[in-house]
Parts: C-alpha cells; sequence; structure tokens
C-alpha cells in the first residue's frame, strides 16, 4: 500500500485509537473505584459482624451454663461448686470457650442459694462473662440476661 509510508498515516490511526484508549483507561478506572470502595466496605462492615455473632454466641452459651446450674442444684439439691462439677455430672459436654475473650475464663459467683424455707447452701449462683467491656447494644456483657 501506498500510503502506508505516508507521513500523516501513523498520525490518523493514532487519532483513531486515542479516543478508544481513553474510554477503555476510564472504565477500568470505573470498576477498579467500584471494587476497591465496595471491598473497603466489607473490610469496614465485617468486624461489626463478627461482634454482633459473638455476641449471639456469648448470649447463648450463658443461658446454657444458667440452665444447668439451675438443673444441678434442682436435681441435687446442692449448687455446683465449680463449672467443671457440671462437666462431671454431665450437664455440660465442656466448659464452653468465652467467645469474646476465646478462652474458658468465665467469672464464677457463689452465694447461699435458696433450696427451701430453711435450706440455704453455698454454691455458684450465677456465671458472666470476663470481658467487661460494653456490647453493641451499649450495656455491659458481664450483666447479661440476669
Amino acid at each position: 500500500m501506498w500510503f502506508a509510508n505516508a507521513r500523516g498515516y501513523k498520525l490518523g490511526i493514532m487519532k483513531l485509537r486515542l479516543p478508544s484508549m481513553k474510554l477503555v483507561a476510564l472504565i477500568a478506572l470505573g470498576l477498579f473505584l467500584v471494587l476497591f470502595l465496595r471491598f473497603e466496605w466489607v473490610v469496614n462492615a465485617e468486624p461489626q459482624t463478627l461482634r454482633r455473632a459473638r455476641e449471639a454466641a456469648l448470649s447463648v452459651d450463658l443461658c446454657v451454663m444458667r440452665a444447668a446450674i439451675d438443673n444441678y442444684t434442682f436435681d441435687r439439691q446442692k449448687p455446683p461448686g465449680s463449672l467443671g462439677d457440671l462437666v462431671e455430672a454431665h450437664y455440660l459436654r465442656e466448659i464452653p470457650v468465652d467467645p469474646i475473650t476465646r478462652k474458658k475464663d468465665w467469672v464464677v459467683e457463689f452465694d447461699d442459694v435458696v433450696l427451701s424455707p430453711t435450706l440455704r447452701v453455698n454454691g455458684i449462683s450465677d456465671v458472666r462473662s470476663n470481658s467487661g467491656n460494653g456490647g453493641s447494644c451499649g450495656n455491659r456483657r458481664d450483666t447479661w440476661l440476669q
């Protein structure tokens, strides 16, 4: 082709390709920004979701352990002396891990438990989380479900 060696041919091709290259670059930039912002939202939203899930698991664990303490006390006519007593007597399979602190570091409260008008026995009266931080709804986690 005789016009391939012409001086303006390459410039003409560049004039045709430049707008399409700008369009591709703008689309790529837009996709990058959309994906980056979406990823940033997911990363920031995840800790809040995990915290709520841990708080829900804590609520369930506290209900199960308090029910086990009550059942043990009713069946044996004395409160348990430790959380290990609940495991040994098969009221719990194992002492659950606190989902907030990720340890088996429950705070056990001992008190006189009234079994009848004339009978009071000292033992575990309640269990609570060792994390004194506030929950997502603003109240302290260690006072939940009392």
